[in-house]
């Protein structure tokens, strides 16, 4: 399940209770649980990491009423599950996860 909150207000602004089943799709990675979210300040979008308990993961652009399709796939970094998530100066750009196979991975959004 993901919900978001308006943090002063206590209004509650999305609600998705069934939230693997939303996102995942034939072509997606399996998502077995959420890492963590945070505010990409570049784009003014919150962003969800998901991951899978072999190591995979994705981005999932969570802003609005609907999540949308992952908007980037993470493969070949970690080995197992992926523990916690860090930018630098508020952007995805890059960024960094780390697992319980002891990796701390780089990512890059370039192509």
């Amino acid at each position: 399940s993901f919900y978001t909150w308006h943090a002063y207000e206590a209004d509650q602004l999305s609600r998705f209770p069934e939230f693997r089943k939303e996102v995942e799709s034939p072509r997606s990675e399996a998502i077995d649980y959420l890492v963590d979210c945070a505010f990409d300040s570049r784009y003014g979008n919150l962003i969800l990491l998901a991951g899978s308990n072999r190591g995979s993961a994705c981005l999932i652009d969570a802003e609005g009423q609907r999540v949308a399709a992952p908007v980037a796939k993470l493969r070949d970094g970690h080995s197992g599950v992926i523990r916690c998530l860090a930018m630098a100066d508020g952007r995805f750009e890059p960024f960094y996860t780390g697992g319980e196979d002891g990796r701390i991975c780089v990512w890059k959004m370039d192509k």
